[in-house]
């Protein structure tokens, strides 16, 4: 199925509701008004060609961030396929949230970046249409219910919701058929805040065909839950603040080391902290890498700014990984962006967060120039690295050789999806011949 094109699944007239979701979906996870044009770019990526050897697009770098009061911000490049997915049927897995899938042999496995994040196609005809199943995800108004929102969402389809379970999550499902067409929904609320939408998608004509596979696709389900132990984080992100300046978790003896360089008032920043935490599950808690977050403030100015120093004062006073999604957590507040980093909302969020900190000591190291001089070092080394942009994850074996991931002889320059980033640190991981995870006890710190 090399070059098939996402456009032929449109043909089919069913798929009207599913696009209406998405686009509800994609406008509600809009945080900043910088995402607008973004949203109309990924409109028209979703006609992109996917094919296996296909390869992102990079990002263009601006030459001085320090002088930058407008974001910069990246985000993934083109579509591609996972080499990892065949048309001989494997498991499909959206890393980002922890869901697997089976599909099986004559199905093919499809990792798009837009709005058809993802998508599991089925054998096509000599029209070149067949069924799939498409995933996306996307941000609800949680002031409702999850299922008051499904129904105002479907009520303008006349939809009927139903109580289903979907990788051991409570959702609902609902269909939609007419002459063309017949499609069958699945949502479920996860993670907080989200929903995953998945739809099943066949010709009318077919579908008593197709109907059962793509049930036992969906029957295959598993979603595994990201549970982080904070408390473990916050305590090594203090103790490396104070041993070096770096705000990193891990077990420094790993062969990996891990950078993500962000920006607080960056919009895509705010959407890939997510992506982080899953890495920082499924490589850091495991003992393959160690992981630092570097912030930086050139995106918003003097928004970033403060946004920063709280960031690296509640870290000092060991409460840094609860305070970077509690920053985050202002920024998406009634989609508020940077503006809400202001002293007045910062301060009412720590209030309201009842930390265990000293409040004294977190106004004084606000005020205090070694605050400064470690924002100051971020950018340095963001300078040394040749990041310009956020967000950017590069990768090494320690902080002065951390480089940009490679696809061939393509530097990977953004936040890109895990399906481009696992296979290459499981390949570095592979060559330096450390993929087990080492005989040390540094995992009881996470609980394991």
């Amino acid at each position: 199925m090399n070059g098939l094109r996402l456009r032929r699944f449109m043909r089919l007239g069913g798929i009207g509701i599913l696009m209406l979701l998405l686009m509800v979906l994609a406008a509600c996870s809009n945080s900043d008004e910088d995402d607008t044009e973004d949203a109309a770019d990924n409109a028209e990526t979703a006609t992109a060609e996917v094919t296996e050897e296909s390869t992102p697009e990079a990002t263009a770098a601006v030459e001085t961030p320090s002088d930058v009061t407008e974001p910069v911000v990246n985000e993934a490049g083109g579509s591609a396929g996972d080499p990892a997915q065949t048309s001989e049927g494997g498991v499909w897995k959206w890393h980002e949230w922890g869901l697997e899938m089976t599909y099986p042999a004559g199905w093919q496995g499809i990792l798009t970046d837009a709005p058809f994040v993802f998508v599991i196609a089925g054998p096509t005809d000599e029209s070149g249409q067949g069924p799939y199943i498409a995933v996306q995800s996307g941000a609800y108004d949680t002031s409702k219910t999850f299922r008051e929102f499904m129904e105002e969402l479907t009520v303008a389809d006349n939809a009927t919701l139903t109580d289903i379970t979907f990788g051991g999550i409570e959702g609902v499902g609902f269909e939609s058929i007419n002459e063309s067409s017949t499609s069958r929904f699945v949502a479920i609320p996860y993670p907080e805040g989200q929903i995953i939408l998945v739809g099943e998608i066949a010709s009318t004509e077919e579908w008593n065909t197709w109907s059962s596979v793509m049930d036992e696709i969906i029957a295959s389900a598993v979603i595994t839950p990201l549970e982080l132990d904070e408390e473990a984080l916050n305590e090594q992100m203090q103790s490396n603040l104070e041993a070096n300046g770096l705000m990193t978790v891990g077990d420094p003896e790993v062969p990996l080391w891990i950078a993500e360089f962000m920006d607080f008032s960056c919009p895509h920043c705010y959407d890939y902290s997510a992506v982080m935490d899953r890495l920082v599950q499924d490589y850091v808690v495991t003992g393959k890498a160690q992981f630092t977050l570097a912030v930086l403030d050139f995106v918003g100015g003097e928004a970033s700014t403060l946004a920063t120093k709280y960031q690296i004062c509640g870290t000092k006073l060991g409460v840094g990984w609860t305070m970077h999604h509690l920053i985050f957590a202002e920024y998406a507040e009634d989609q508020a962006g940077r503006a809400a980093y202001t002293e007045e909302n910062l301060a009412a969020m720590l209030q309201d967060a009842e930390l265990d900190i000293d409040q004294e000591a977190f106004e004084a190291c606000l005020a205090d120039e070694a605050t400064t001089a470690i924002i100051a070092d971020h950018l340095a080394w963001s300078d040394a690295a040749g990041v310009h942009s956020t967000p950017n994850v590069l990768v090494g074996t320690s902080r002065d050789d951390v480089k940009f991931m490679k696809l061939g002889d393509q530097e990977l320059q953004g936040g890109y999806p895990l399906y481009y980033v696992y296979p290459i640190l499981d390949a570095m991981l592979t060559e330096a011949d450390s993929a087990a995870v080492p005989a040390t006890d540094f995992g009881k710190v996470f609980g394991g």
